[in-house]
């Protein structure tokens, strides 16, 4: 079996029904959305929730002042690596996960319910 050629057995397969240029090709990464994207209008008042310098501190995971210097960062468009964006990316997504799984979770009459507002999309 060829062990280096990645997903060798699919690309057998699906010879007849791709196109010769889709099943050559090299592997593509998924990358996705950056930091950037949450700093909108849409989201800012949910952004700045997750990441109030009082909400991070009650969370006990980040620095708060740190996670403050970073998103300052993004808000004066001094953020520009990768590292910044992951960083952010990362705490977003802890802090998401905080909310919604700890800080909010509550046992319903159908059982576990993470946040109040999916409560009503399981009563239905």
């Amino acid at each position: 079996m060829n062990v280096l050629n990645e997903k060798y057995l699919l690309k057998q397969i699906a010879r007849n029904a791709v196109p010769t240029p889709v099943w050559r090709r090299r592997k593509q990464p998924y990358r996705s959305p950056g930091a950037r994207a949450f700093f909108t209008a849409a989201g800012q008042s949910y952004l700045d929730d997750l990441l109030a310098p009082a909400q991070v501190k009650r969370d006990g995971v980040f620095n708060p002042d740190r996670v403050s210097r970073l998103v300052q960062k993004f808000r004066d468009g001094k953020a520009n690596s990768t590292g910044d964006d992951m960083a952010l990316v990362g705490i977003l997504s802890t802090q998401i996960i905080i909310d919604r799984f700890i800080n909010h979770f509550s046992v319903g009459t159908h059982g576990l319910i993470p946040h109040s507002g999916a409560a009503e999309i399981h009563r239905g």
